[in-house]
């Protein structure tokens, strides 16, 4: 019901934006040469149209604002959820390639070929088979997309994963100018098991490294899904703590076997940190040796974060060139359109 609110509101808002539009080309016509009511009767009308978006807009935010209050108190206490993929996305992929195949026949059957057209018309249909092809690869029959459980995680690309295989999770939002995309990336024990049933360009790019690996990421886009994304993040953690060993607090994308070996080795000394103060505050540990293990527990934390230092600075370093590697793609694109724009002028 909320979203056929909010579509009914951007229509509403819309129908505001033509009368205030309409308002205000009358009043450039007419002011100055029709009478002072005409004038007076525009500028009402343009203001009713100005405040009825407003109005549209405040009554959508706050709807959004109570779909993310909602969203945040969520807390999943089942022993299943399931999530599917939109029909919504694949229909319009599924159009847009029908739209590229219609153009590329045309183009190509036309009497008056022009190369540059049949080359773009060409890109279009392969970009629309591509993105059409992931839209496929998340359906299967009988199981929707994303089934996670008590045993297990399962999802289309990967198959099943239990849970004990799993040792970290990270969703990972990347905000663009007008969405937001979300992917829940999965620390697991020999990814090659689950890559290999991967989409065809993954198992095209898998390599034997990263097949033998003991431990590796993989990544699942929640965008397409028809579940909000925090809802399944808090699903994959609370049924995830349900099963041991213990998830790794800290885990991000990236991390490498070593780096999570003493990552795992840091939670337990903060584990017995935290019970030797519970100890020392329940009477069954007396000061003096508490003090002692206090000094040992210190010790340790001192010489774990100076052999994590190595990895941190290779994942700043990782981080660095993907950076300078993004602005260099961005850079070379805008020197190719401003070169050809100048050579075409001249």
């Amino acid at each position: 019901m909320r979203a056929l609110a909010r579509i009914g509101l951007l229509l509403l808002a819309g129908l505001f934006i033509v009368v205030f539009c309409f308002g205000a080309f009358r009043f450039s016509r007419e002011v100055g040469v029709s009478p002072t009511r005409y004038v007076v009767q525009d500028a009402l009308v343009m203001v009713a149209g100005l405040l009825g978006f407003v109005a549209c807009l405040m009554k959508s935010r706050k709807l959004q604002k109570q779909r993310q209050a909602e969203l945040d108190s969520f807390e999943f206490t089942g022993q299943r959820f399931e999530t599917n993929t939109g029909k919504a996305m694949a229909v319009l992929v599924g159009v847009a390639f029908l739209l590229a195949l219609i153009a590329t026949f045309v183009t190509a059957t036309s009497t008056a070929i022009d190369p540059k057209a049949v080359s773009a018309a060409t890109l279009f249909l392969l970009v629309s088979a591509f993105l059409l092809s992931l839209a496929l690869s998340t359906f299967r029959s009988g199981k929707p997309t994303l089934v996670m459980d008590a045993f297990a995680l399962d999802h289309a690309w990967y198959g099943p994963i239990r849970w004990d295989q799993i040792q970290g999770i990270y969703l990972r939002e990347v905000r663009m100018r007008n969405t937001t995309q979300r992917t829940m990336f999965l620390s697991v024990f020999k990814p090659g098991r689950y890559l290999g049933h991967g989409l065809w360009w993954q198992r095209l790019f898998l390599t034997s490294k990263r097949r033998e690996a003991p431990v590796g990421d993989i990544a699942i886009p929640l965008n397409p899904l028809d579940q909000p994304a925090s809802k399944i993040h808090k699903a994959a953690l609370t049924l995830r703590a349900r099963v041991s060993p213990q998830l790794l607090a800290n885990w991000v994308p990236g991390m490498s076997a070593e780096a999570i070996d003493l990552q795992r080795e840091t939670d337990a000394t903060l584990q017995r940190l935290g019970e030797i103060g519970n100890a020392l505050e329940h009477g069954r540990l007396a000061p003096e040796a508490a003090d002692l293990e206090m000094q040992r527990v210190m010790e340790d934390l001192e010489r774990q974060t100076t052999a994590r230092l190595p990895h941190a600075q290779k994942q700043l370093a990782q981080a660095r060139r993907l950076k300078y590697f993004n602005y260099a793609i961005i850079s070379a694109a805008v020197l190719y359109f401003v070169l050809r724009v100048f050579f075409r002028s001249n």
